[in-house]
Formats: structure tokens, sequence, C-alpha cells
């Protein structure tokens, strides 16, 4: 699948999940690009529960927001977003719809849009709740600290992360390689799956 990097042009905003209805309509949003970690702003006390494992910073509910524009050539595509961390409880909606929840921080996870987009404007909305303290042996920090994909597939594509390889039987002439791949199509097709292997050129 193609990977389309969205890590510019986000807004946050520390909030509770309780006014989600009215946290849209806020206009004290801060741009940001990520990854991004707002335990980093906050000060720090020697009185926040999160003690002296997690550097004794504060914990947050954030909100994180972006416009994602859809074209007419990726409406007709397969299309699943990938965040590869958010540290905190998350949860991920789209125009307004809950589509995933996820429970742990040092995890990837994927978010199959393709069926609530639509041509041009579509919001999505991030809310991570951070506030259980202490949550870790180390610093933890609270936010979308790694990078998020927009993953992008035709009408038959590979599932991410089914493609695996591994050879039990390897010598100076030869090696038998094992493939497993997970398929994914909207329809039943006929047709043919076909690998190649490539060397690195050597000097």
């Amino acid at each position: 699948m193609l990977k389309i990097n969205l890590d510019k042009d986000w807004e946050y905003l520390e909030e509770n999940l309780a006014f989600l209805s009215q946290v849209l309509l806020r206009d004290d949003w801060k741009k940001v690009d990520l990854p991004h970690d707002i335990a980093i702003e906050k000060p720090r006390s020697k009185d926040n529960p999160s003690g002296p494992d997690e550097g004794f910073t504060a914990g947050a509910n954030i909100f994180y927001r972006k416009d994602l524009v859809i074209d007419k050539e990726l409406l007709g595509k397969n299309l699943i977003l990938e965040f590869e961390g958010i540290m905190g409880y998350s949860e991920i909606y789209l125009n307004g719809t809950l589509l995933k929840k996820h429970f742990y921080g040092y995890s990837s996870f994927l978010v199959d849009i393709t069926k609530y987009v639509h041509e041009g404007l579509n919001t999505l909305l991030v809310y991570i709740n951070n506030v259980h303290k202490p949550s870790s042996r180390w610093y933890a920090g609270t936010g979308i600290y790694r990078h998020v994909w927009l993953r992008v597939g035709g009408e038959v594509f590979i599932k991410p992360w089914e493609l695996h390889v591994k050879s039990d039987v390897i010598d100076e002439k030869k090696a038998l390689l094992d493939i497993k791949v997970g398929l994914k199509s909207g329809k039943r097709i006929r047709g043919k799956l076909q690998f190649r292997i490539f060397r690195k050129k050597m000097n």
C-alpha cells in the first residue's frame, strides 16, 4: 500500500471528553506538527501523582484535530490510518463517528476509514486520556508521540503488517522461503500473486 505521512498541520486542545460536543466550536486550538507530547509543556511538581518514576509530570486530557482532504482519486481506494504510537487511552473519530478505541500507549494500531470518508473535507479527531497516575515505571508523556500515516490500497491490496517472510532452510547456494500474506478485496476475484526477490548490487 502507498503510505502518505500525515504529521503536518494538526491542532490540539486540552479538554475533557465530557465536552466533546463543544470541542469543535472552541477557538483556542493550538497548531502543532507531530510527533507531540503535551507533558513537556506542563510544569512538573513533586505533588503530581506520577511520582519520581515518571519525572513528576502532569497527566492530561487532550484532543487533536486534523482536516483530512479526500479527492476523487482517493475516494475509490481502500484507506487505512496507521498510528505508530499514542500515549494514553485513545479514541479515534472521523466526521463525528467513533471508529476505534485503543488502550495501550506502546503499540501501533490501524483504523480503516474507507466507508466513513466523503469527497472533500473530513475532520479527524483524536481524544487522549492520560490522567491516571502513576501509569508507568519511566517517563511516558501524553500525546501522539509517533508518526501518523494514511495507507492507500487499490481494489486488491496486501493488508498492513500481513506480509511475513522467513527462511528455515538456507546455505551458501540456496534458500527456501516461507511467505505468508494477507490479501483484502472488495469482491471475489481470480488472480496470480507474484513475488520478486531483489539483491543489493555489491561493489
